[in-house]
């Protein structure tokens, strides 16, 4: 009893807390930064990808230089019947994904590092560091590829450009932050829909961008799209220094101050990356905690290897895509992500916060992996696509329900273990993705999909013993007290009958 009056007076004091913080700032304040950076996270692989393809191409002869952008590998084979052709259009995918491989391998210690370094230390350094840095090297990196496009640098600038990108933090560390402030500055009831719409909101990065990009390379070159993104991302850093305000300690406009901040960092709060996970807690919240954040690993892994890999394998045979092609349907996979936010972040709170619904979005998405490596024609890519849409707002629930299950100083650590893999993630699990790719391409290139499902169905499992278990609890704890309340009503009845006749014979 003391135990649970601890616990409901702990909570209120959080949920105290929270009000004053969401009085204080607003959690969509963060959204601006959040679009800029994923619009520089959908669009450069994509640019990047038919770049490289570009490249090898006209370096394998299959092309030259005033070709168009856009034409592909499988275009170049298409046009002429040509087994010297086929042979070297083969060559161009497994070159692009050894180059995929190598930065990959190359980039992935020092993202990792510095990752796991400001993720331990988000509480004690505040949550704008964390979106500041990832802008400066984001704007190096883009600085390098403008050089590449321009003076035709040799690949190594592509690995050079992906290992800055990584030591700044790259994406996954502006995402730990900007989940972090939102966390800070929404109560456990907003939090859920807050997630959703800041995903609704990220899905519309992955629309207007992509199409524009599509649009603009079938025409065109690479100039201005690496340009925007660098332009982009300079306005997202004088947007944050002016007009974020730090949600976790002291706020200041000047950049000095960020890296003042820096000087805090200390490599003992990394123990608590993991302490997290072992701390006992009220009823089965540790489980709860452990469970929730293996299936978020696990579905990195998932994602990670379909959005590695999947660019590169329908510009190939026999789908032939070109980049307008590969937009347009990313486009519509979000388009459909964005309606379903939305309707999702007006519905009732009991159904947006049940388990029920990662567990039916990760099983779509199962179900989409397996569509997606059995199609030849492009009806089906997009029927693949509409049964798979579910699975973006999965990550927002799963998140949302973490958040609750810990305390409000807990909030960045908890991510972490997830975000260490989402890092790896894009590095490691995109090498072990193209080379399986590379080695089964000519075998059957769907064969990497069919794998990406198998994993699906752990994560599937998890979500749905986390949802059903208590059910089942629940429905097998009614009939035994429903027994007990039968038991204490036969014994009182035989009770009152024995006193009766007790009565009776007296009289």
């Amino acid at each position: 009893m003391e135990l649970a009056n601890i616990s409901s007076r702990k909570t209120s004091e959080n949920n105290s807390s929270e009000q004053q913080r969401q009085i204080s700032y607003y959690w969509w304040i963060v959204l601006p930064v959040v679009i800029v950076s994923m619009t520089a996270a959908t669009t450069d692989p994509i640019v990047l990808n038919d770049l490289m393809i570009r490249r090898y191409q006209i370096q394998y002869g299959i092309t030259n230089a005033s070709s168009p952008a856009s034409e592909t590998a499988c275009n170049a084979e298409s046009s002429q019947n040509d087994t010297t052709l086929v042979e070297k259009a083969i060559q161009v995918q497994k070159s692009v994904s050894h180059l995929n491989i190598l930065m990959a391998g190359i980039g992935a210690l020092p993202a990792v590092l510095t990752y796991v370094i400001l993720g331990a230390n988000c509480d004690r350094i505040g949550r704008k560091p964390l979106l500041i840095l990832p802008c400066i090297g984001r704007i190096i990196r883009f600085i390098i590829l403008l050089l590449l496009v321009e003076l035709d640098l040799d690949d190594i600038w592509f690995i050079i450009s992906n290992v800055i990108d990584g030591f700044f933090g790259s994406n996954s560390v502006l995402l730990l932050g900007a989940i972090a402030y939102i966390t800070d500055c929404t109560t456990d009831q907003q939090r859920s829909r807050a997630m959703l719409l800041e995903e609704a909101a990220v899905a519309l990065t992955r629309i207007f961008p992509l199409l524009g990009i599509g649009f603009w390379l079938r025409y065109h070159g690479y100039t201005l799209p690496m340009a925007v993104n660098l332009g982009l991302n300079v306005a997202a850093l004088i947007y944050l220094l002016i007009f974020q305000p730090e949600s976790r300690g002291e706020n200041s406009r000047s950049i000095f101050h960020v890296f003042k901040q820096l000087l805090k960092i200390r490599l003992s709060p990394i123990r608590g990356t993991y302490q997290v996970f072992l701390i006992k807690r009220h009823g089965n919240n540790q489980r709860s905690i452990i469970l929730l954040t293996l299936a978020q690993i696990l579905l990195f892994i998932v994602l990670f290897g379909f959005a590695s890999i999947h660019p590169l394998y329908l510009y190939g045979k026999p789908l032939c895509f070109d980049v307008l092609a590969l937009a347009i349907l990313t486009s519509a996979q979000f388009s459909l992500m964005i309606i379903i936010s939305i309707i999702l972040s007006l519905w009732q709170n009991r159904f947006t916060n049940s388990l029920i619904l990662p567990f039916i979005g990760i099983l779509l998405y199962v179900i989409h992996l397996v569509l997606f490596g059995l199609a030849q024609t492009v009806w089906f890519l997009y029927l693949a696509v509409f049964i798979g849409c579910l699975f973006f707002v999965v990550m927002a629930v799963l998140r949302s329900h973490l958040t609750k299950l810990v305390n409000d100083t807990e909030f960045a650590l908890v991510f972490i273990a997830t975000g260490i893999v989402e890092t790896l993630g894009s590095y490691v699990v995109g090498i072990v993705a193209n080379a399986i790719y590379a080695r089964t391409i000519e075998v059957y290139p769907g064969i990497i999909f069919f794998i990406l499902a198998v994993i699906g169905i752990l994560p599937l499992l998890i979500s749905g013993y986390l949802f059903f278990w208590p059910l089942w609890k629940r429905s097998r704890r009614i009939p035994i007290e429903h027994n007990e309340e039968d038991l204490r009503r036969t014994t009182c009845d035989n009770v009152s009958k024995r006193d009766s006749s007790v009565y009776q014979a007296k009289f």
